[in-house]
């Protein structure tokens, strides 16, 4: 009887810890609306467009706020869950180019680096916390995507206009 209430209980502990996430890295991100703000990188469906793409925190609200009129608070709910669970953000009748939207394509480059780790990857793009600029802007667009799937926050400097981590 007691292996069964201790079996029970392991896996009660289990699913629950499952359910959990640390959503600090998606907070950070969300709750920048600066000038130059994080980049966000998710799926989205439109009119002409569906795939993956990268986009600046502030200018997908903007988007967002004027296309569905969420605010600050429903923006930051509704993006949360659709990074979180890794779904698709519906933008139809949206026009990309007007709020910025980049499309990311697959760059063996950034994937081969990948698969050598974390480390290994910002070594090969960055000098530090600043972007080498040493490949093209398709590259470019990749890596962001790449370090938000590692939940490592990238932007623009809003002095230099460099790409830059912030950890």
């Amino acid at each position: 009887m007691k292996t069964r209430i201790y079996l029970f209980a392991l896996l009660l502990l289990t699913f629950s810890s499952c359910s959990r996430t640390d959503n600090s890295f998606y907070n950070k991100v969300l709750g920048d609306f600066s000038n130059k703000s994080y980049f966000i990188a998710l799926d989205i469906r439109s009119n002409d467009y569906k795939g993956r793409v990268i986009i600046e925190n502030n200018d997908l609200y903007k988007c967002l706020n004027e296309t569905k009129g969420w605010d600050k608070t429903i923006y930051h709910s509704k993006l949360l869950k659709i990074l979180v669970h890794r779904r698709t953000l519906n933008v139809e009748k949206t026009d990309l180019i007007k709020w910025k939207f980049i499309k990311v394509k697959d760059v063996n480059n950034v994937y081969f680096r990948a698969s050598k780790g974390v480390n290994s990857f910002i070594a090969d793009y960055f000098i530090g916390t600043l972007f080498k600029y040493n490949v093209n802007e398709e590259e470019m667009y990749a890596v962001i995507n790449q370090l938000f799937y590692w939940k490592i926050p990238v932007r623009f400097d809003s002095i230099t206009g460099e790409l830059i981590l912030d950890n």
